[in-house]
């Protein structure tokens, strides 16, 4: 009888326990929660491994349309696009009618089939288990973009060059037809920028040459410094003790400016560069050779992407607004800015009104036209549309997996038709 007493006891004990782990989320209730979250992910992992299902592309809408149609409404020009789409990641051109007129199958494997330069924790595991940042499409169909480097690849998809130099999140022409875009150098037991120290990416911003060689990489934490803006990395409560591979800055995007904006710009030098820093929400202008920065304004915006000059002497962004949630309640969505950076003066161009609803936590995209309309890409939710100058919808693309499911878009880039011969290129778009 007190054997069986103790064994009922000890039943009754650990389920209380188990009970009490579960309200009260004592000991171990975070080892088990991990341990939940691990399968969690490794089941993910194995359908994205597998080829089974891009989870890590996918999101959920939070109210699925009546009827989903990939595209409402009609504009001029092509429109390429890139992100995960039907079997793998790709870029895309679409039409006017948003009907596909060329793709680019972007395959990892393919591209780099001895990942040599890449340390080994981050080769992915599959082609799915892959995204990048930025595009531009030539002329002649070619295509440069970041992918674990800087990648040419022509119209029908083959390579013509490649950089092993990192290359990430945004690439943009210079007047002279170099490219720009943010690199990276990862460093353990980094002294460089003391006080800060530990493992941390130095982010840089290197030009390449037209054929894709390193002309020249410059340390942007190392140019902060230079100018004594050092205090702006910890300005919101980043500390000195840094470890775990931190990202001090994520720049996320370089562009130079064009020769043409310069008299809207007099403040500005040509070869100036603008470069947005996510971590620090902080835009800022230097001048490459001298490293001397020339102007910098952190917010309103918040996780910003995607800094733009404009030709009426203003800078245009994506600003993100991340709030931690998962359609931007908090802080009311996204939005896109103008800066003047004579003034400061800020401007909401899209994203204030009711009916102009959007959010994308992370990535985002935008391009102001010459005819004054916006085009912007809604990248967690698979959504690129165009807008006029006041806010009317013109153009739609969605792009769906499923009824309730829309896959990751996280580029647009809008050509005129003319000086586009797609009809020439070798490939068709199947």
């Amino acid at each position: 009888m007190p054997k069986i007493l103790f064994i009922f006891s000890t039943i009754v004990f650990i389920f209380a326990y188990g009970v009490g782990v579960g309200k009260y989320e004592i000991f171990p209730h975070k080892w088990i929660d991990a341990a939940v979250d691990s399968v969690k992910a490794v089941i993910v992992d194995i359908r994205m491994v597998t080829g089974t299902k891009p989870t890590q592309h996918i999101k959920k809408l939070p109210s699925p349309p009546a009827k989903a149609d990939p595209v409402t409404g009609s504009t001029t020009g092509y429109t390429a696009v890139s992100g995960f789409f039907d079997d793998g990641m790709e870029i895309r051109l679409l039409d006017g009618s948003g009907n596909m007129a060329h793709r680019w199958p972007v395959s990892f494997k393919k591209i780099w089939p001895d990942p040599g330069h890449i340390p080994s924790k981050d080769v992915p595991q599959s082609d799915w288990n892959t995204y990048f940042n930025g595009i531009i499409v030539h002329p002649d169909g070619s295509v440069v973009f970041p992918f674990r480097g800087l990648i040419k690849l022509d119209s029908c998809g083959e390579v013509i060059w490649k950089s092993t130099k990192r290359a990430h999140h945004s690439v943009e022409r210079s007047p002279r037809g170099t490219y720009w875009s943010p690199g990276s150098n990862f460093v353990e037991n980094g002294t460089d920028y003391l006080p800060f120290r530990g493992t941390y990416y130095d982010h840089t911003v290197v030009e390449f040459s037209a054929d894709g060689e390193v002309l020249r990489e410059i340390s942007v934490v190392g140019a902060l410094k230079k100018n004594k803006m050092f205090a702006l990395l910890n300005a919101n409560n980043r500390h000195f003790e840094l470890f775990n591979e931190i990202d001090i800055i994520h720049l996320n995007d370089a562009e130079e400016i064009p020769t043409e904006y310069l008299p809207q710009f007099p403040q500005f030098s040509a070869g100036d560069i603008l470069l947005s820093l996510r971590e620090p929400n902080l835009v800022m202008v230097m001048d490459p050779e001298t490293q001397e920065i020339k102007w910098h304004m952190i917010g309103p915006w918040n996780q910003q992407h995607d800094t733009d000059w404009q030709p009426d002497g203003t800078i245009t962004l994506f600003n993100n607004n991340y709030d931690r949630t998962r359609l931007g309640t908090e802080l009311g969505g996204s939005s896109i800015l103008s800066v003047d950076p004579k003034t400061n003066e800020v401007k909401i161009l899209y994203g204030e009104k009711e009916g102009q609803r959007f959010y994308s936590a992370v990535q985002g995209d935008h391009q102001v036209l010459e005819n004054g309309n916006i085009v912007i890409v809604e990248s967690t939710f698979g959504r690129v549309f165009e807008v006029t100058s006041d806010g009317t919808p013109v153009w739609e693309y969605v792009n769906y997996y499923s009824e309730d499911e829309v896959l990751l878009v996280s580029d647009v880039a809008r050509y005129p038709e003319e000086g586009m011969d797609v009809a020439s290129w070798q490939c068709s778009p199947d």
